[in-house]
């Protein structure tokens, strides 16, 4: 596996961590520790390369797996070594206070992530101030463990602190920068916050347009999440545009054969539907359904629930005729691909016998006018 440049490495050369490396760096920590003692300070400093070394190799790995395990009673044990060594507050003991607390989020235990993370901020902020790049780093990754446990609010109160101290001290262009403006955006999105999640992904893409232009995927990928939360506030007209410039935008990159643009397909469909305009929004779930035949066959999964959207707009455009022959097809299909049992097929078998009863010649032709 690879991970970020280490320290004094060209960022465009990764560093491979392989079982030499870290079997090396085992037993540089352990001479350290046998010539010089455990609370030598180069001995802390190798042990805390090491310790980073396997936290990177663990992250390749399960959240519970050995690695991690590793990592974190290597961060304990050289936390509490340099708490006595440097005294609490100093940036080394700091600097470890975090690294177990992320260890620890990656670990999945973020209930102990946020405990130890929060002691790490509480040092720099009161060292190094609120708006220094070490106490950002960990204020976000509190921020991280909170909605890992569904602390929202709280979480998006330390999001905002921070990225506001983002916009004081850090470029337009900023990965970290843009990292934790999206990760506001999204905590605020999935908090219900819409009026904040439209204003953040606004500000997105106009960030985005200005660095990369307006062709750019990145600002394709803003305009649909600024759609999505147009949506999500329950305005769909609002919405739409936004849709349609991500839908062409995705089509254009991808392909008009690709799960990313399909996807963009069903979403202006729905908002489509929403605004009463049932024609357009079939039309536009017909060529996803194409799309998917072509991609899945007939009875792969994103094709028969396209099948089972489009056959429901039918019905409830009053093309009845239509609904009952779409759906008499997909009964049998996903009958045929999943079994008799599926818990959709009663429910589709009674809509099928309503577009039956109500596909009369008279009832078709008015639908038709």
């Amino acid at each position: 596996m690879s991970t970020p440049a280490a320290p004094g490495r060209d960022d465009d050369e990764p560093l491979t961590l392989t079982p030499e490396l870290l079997g090396g760096h085992v037993r540089s920590v352990a001479a350290a520790e046998r010539e010089r003692g455990p609370y030598d300070p180069e001995a802390l400093r190798r042990k805390g390369v090491l310790a980073a070394l396997v936290h990177a190799a663990g992250l390749a790995g399960e959240p519970d797996g050995p690695l991690l395990r590793k990592a974190i009673e290597q961060y304990r044990e050289l936390h509490s070594r340099r708490r006595l060594v440097f005294g609490s507050h100093h940036e080394d003991t700091l600097s470890t206070c975090h690294d177990l607390g992320s260890a620890l989020l990656d670990a999945n235990r973020p209930h102990e992530a946020q405990q130890t993370l929060a002691q790490a901020l509480a040092g720099r902020e009161s060292v190094l101030g609120t708006e220094a790049p070490e106490s950002c780093t960990t204020r976000f990754r509190l921020a991280e463990a909170l909605l890992a446990t569904g602390e929202a609010h709280r979480a998006i109160a330390l999001l905002k602190q921070t990225v506001r101290a983002d916009e004081r001290r850090l470029p337009l262009g900023d990965e970290d920068r843009r990292a934790r403006r999206a990760a506001l955006f999204w905590a605020s999105y999935r908090a219900g916050l819409q009026g904040e999640s439209i204003e953040l992904a606004a500000g997105m893409l106009r960030e985005t347009e200005q660095l990369y232009g307006p062709d750019h995927l990145e600002w394709f990928v803003w305009a649909d999440n600024l759609a999505n939360a147009h949506h999500e506030a329950g305005d769909p007209a609002a919405a739409i545009p936004w849709y349609e410039r991500a839908l062409h935008g995705l089509s254009g990159i991808f392909g008009p054969q690709d799960a990313r643009t399909l996807l963009r397909y069903r979403n202006l469909a729905v908002a489509r539907q929403e605004t009463g305009d049932l024609g357009s929004a079939i039309e536009l779930v017909r060529e996803a359904r194409l799309s998917w035949q072509r991609m899945q066959g007939p009875r792969g999964e994103d094709t028969l629930a396209t099948r089972s959207h489009l056959a429901e707009l039918l019905f409830r455009a009053g093309r009845h005729r239509e609904a009952a022959i779409e759906l008499a097809a997909l009964v049998d299909d996903l009958t045929e691909a999943a079994g008799p049992g599926h818990p959709a097929l009663p429910e589709l078998r009674a809509r099928m016998r309503d577009a039956h009863r109500l596909s009369g010649p008279d009832r078709t032709a008015a639908a038709g006018r």
